[in-house]
């Protein structure tokens, strides 16, 4: 049983990186739009 408790984790901590990722993408343009 303990597999599926790891299965989460890895799972929630690359979810998290992906939206982290996608987070920084979609911010930085509207703090600075200078480069686009």
């Amino acid at each position: 049983r303990l597999r599926g408790w790891r299965y989460n984790v890895f799972v929630g901590g690359f979810v998290g990186l992906i939206g982290v990722y996608c987070y920084a993408t979609m911010i930085r343009p509207m703090i600075n739009p200078e480069p686009y």
